[in-house]
Order: structure tokens, then C-alpha cells, then sequence
């Protein structure tokens, strides 16, 4: 493991700082980390604002001072909305390093109206990555049940990550998931949801 593209912190559902998750990354000997808080729509219990854009940017730019043996990068785990357009406008996009899409419903849309909120995301061109793509809760939700033939084509195509969530209450792509993903050619990234 050389780093994690899905940290939070006390911006929002986090506990700790962002110095504190960059000292933790250091002594796991990573090369990168990415701080990506959530969004406004999110339900943590603390999301980014416009104006926490803004000064997280500036408190991660005097850390990145600090610690110039990691690569800091300064992202957000931004929710797709319902009618398919992402949480933050392009302007706020625009300045961070990396962009994580999500869902975050835990039911009442039919699968194929999630699967165009996901492709939207996929094709825009801010979004990096796709987060816990079946956004199953263990041992509560399964997830939702998609095409993902179609997800996975659709991240080849876009040149989008697929997350590997391993968060415990994630693990999301499971194991079969995961191959299936790999097999179809899509990028894969494995990270803390921490």
C-alpha cells in the first residue's frame, strides 16, 4: 500500500486533523495521502463548505510545508445528486487535486436511474474516482444491485478509478465485484474510508 485517496477529517465526519492523518500516513510509510471530505448534500455529521473549501486549502498548503517527504493532495468525496449534477459547482471542483464521486442513498431510486447519476459523474471531467459503488452497509444493506458490466466499461471508458472501500462497513467492491472490475480493465484503487 503506498497511500489512501479517501481520508476524512474533523472538516467532516472525521476525528482527528489533517496533520494528525498525515503524521499517521507517514509512519505507515505511504508516499500520498488525500484529505476528501464531504460535501454539503452528505448526511455526516460536518460537511465542507464553500468557505471550509477555502481555508482546508489553506491549512493543507502550510502543512504540505512541513511534510515535504508526502504528497498531500487536497480533494473532496462529493455527493451525486439526484438529478445527476455533482454537490459542488465546477468553480469549487476546480480546485481541488482529486474528486471522489458518491452515492449515498440508501434506497428508493431504481437501479437504473442510479446508474446514470454514476455515469454522469463518470463522464464529467473533474471526477477522478468512484466511491463504494454498490454502497452496501455491512451486515445492514447489500447494496444496490446495478450493472456492473456496465459501471466497469464506463470506467475504462472515462479512464475513472473504481474504489475498493475498506472501510469495515463498506468492504465495497466485494472480492467478486473486484475481479470483475479488473478482468473488465477499470483502475482500481484500495482505500481507508478513514
Amino acid at each position: 500500500i503506498r497511500g489512501d485517496l479517501h481520508m476524512h477529517t474533523n472538516y467532516s465526519d472525521g476525528r482527528d486533523g489533517i496533520e494528525a492523518m498525515v503524521q499517521t500516513c507517514l509512519a505507515l510509510g505511504y508516499e500520498y495521502l488525500a484529505i476528501t471530505d464531504h460535501s454539503p448534500s452528505s448526511a455526516a455529521s460536518r460537511n465542507l463548505t464553500v468557505d471550509s473549501v477555502r481555508q482546508q486549502a489553506e491549512e493543507i498548503a502550510a502543512i504540505r510545508e512541513r511534510y515535504p517527504q508526502i504528497t498531500i493532495l487536497h480533494g473532496c468525496e462529493v455527493d451525486i445528486l439526484p438529478d445527476e449534477r455533482l454537490d459542488f459547482s465546477d468553480r469549487v471542483l476546480e480546485r481541488f487535486d482529486i474528486v471522489l464521486a458518491s452515492l449515498h442513498d440508501r434506497a428508493g431510486q431504481p437501479p437504473d436511474q442510479l446508474m446514470r447519476r454514476y455515469l454522469a459523474a463518470m463522464h464529467h471531467p473533474l471526477v477522478n474516482v468512484i466511491t463504494h459503488p454498490s454502497n452496501r452497509l455491512v451486515p445492514n444493506r447489500d447494496g444496490y444491485e446495478l450493472d456492473y458490466e456496465r459501471l466497469f466499461a464506463a470506467a475504462v471508458e472515462t479512464g475513472t478509478v473504481v474504489e475498493i472501500d475498506g472501510a469495515p462497513s463498506h468492504l465495497d467492491l466485494d472480492g467478486t465485484l473486484a475481479r470483475r472490475a479488473m478482468l473488465a480493465g477499470a483502475m482500481l484503487a484500495v482505500d481507508s474510508d478513514s
